[in-house]
């Protein structure tokens, strides 16, 4: 009777044994779920964040640049609370599958050591080979269950890393299509805001030479010939004799030199048809048209 009860005993710790193996990989199955859930819910919420925020973006790039920062810096700021929700849940996630990891890990490690000690005491009045190949067997399962936490654990952060690394990666893309996005829009708000001052310059222009020659032709193209009748007035093409204009070239030593002689008004007012003349005189003899030309 005495050894049949012996036997019992070791049966009972081989199940016990058994037990705390297949919590373990319960253990483990249920932290690859969780893992797995949480990659596809942050990578379907960060790739409808992501298009929304580019659909958004893409239907007002012809706006104002003032609207365009606004509702970029809108997009951003929602993406960075979506991406902290997110980062925060993964946390909070990855937190609670280690809390229960642990915890399991240590219930069955002190339900082990209170059925070893147990079995020790039970075990003491065996002899000495049954000792020795219970002591064994207890070491190797103390072994394997270390081994297959180290391996849990060591999964579940390799599995947050390669999360953390997705994570950022595609945050990146979304900052850097943004970027490209409102850049590209300033680009073309500022070609068309070039183009029409550009259109509107030059309308200016051409207005202002129309006024002038209107101007000139109802004010300043008559000479009068008799102020009794202004019939007689003749214009100034008909009577007017245009000058002999030379450039004068003034030496350090106050010497001045005749140059060139000046055949349009661009020669008047630039020199070497680049550099602008910011001050002219004209000079001539009393009656020469100097007043006229001017």
């Amino acid at each position: 009777m005495q050894l049949q009860n012996d036997r019992i005993s070791i049966e009972k710790l081989g199940e016990l044994l058994k037990e705390a193996y297949q919590t373990l990989e319960h253990a483990k199955e249920v932290g690859e779920r969780f893992s797995e859930e949480a990659e596809r819910t942050l990578a379907k919420v960060f790739e409808c964040k992501t298009q929304l925020g580019e659909e958004r973006i893409e239907a007002r790039t012809n706006d104002a640049e003032i609207c365009i920062e606004s509702k970029t810096q809108h997009g951003e700021q929602r993406l960075e609370r979506k991406t902290h929700i997110g980062a925060e849940c993964i946390k909070s996630k990855t937190l609670l599958g280690e809390k229960r990891i642990e915890n399991m890990t240590k219930l069955v490690e002190q339900r082990i050591n209170s059925k070893t000690l147990l079995g020790e005491e039970q075990i003491e009045s065996k002899s000495h080979d049954a000792e020795q190949s219970i002591e064994s067997k207890t070491q190797h399962g103390e072994q394997c269950i270390e081994n297959k936490t180290q391996l849990g654990r060591q999964w579940i952060d390799s599995k947050t890393h390669e999360a953390e690394k997705t994570l950022e990666s595609k945050i990146k893309d979304g900052a850097q299509r943004i970027e490209y996005n409102v850049q590209d829009g300033i680009m073309c708000m500022k070609q068309a805001a070039n183009e029409t001052v550009q259109l509107e310059y030059e309308r200016s222009k051409a207005d202002l030479r129309r006024r002038l020659v209107e101007h000139y032709n109802d004010n300043a193209s008559s000479v009068p010939l008799s102020v009794l009748d202004q019939s007689l007035d003749k214009r100034i093409t008909d009577i007017f004799a245009t000058p002999k204009i030379h450039r004068i070239e003034i030496a350090k030593d106050g010497k001045r030199v005749k140059k060139e002689q000046v055949l349009t008004y661009k020669e008047i007012f630039y020199t070497n048809d680049t550099k602008s003349n910011r001050r002219i005189y004209v000079q001539g003899e009393p009656g020469s048209g100097k007043l006229t030309f001017a």
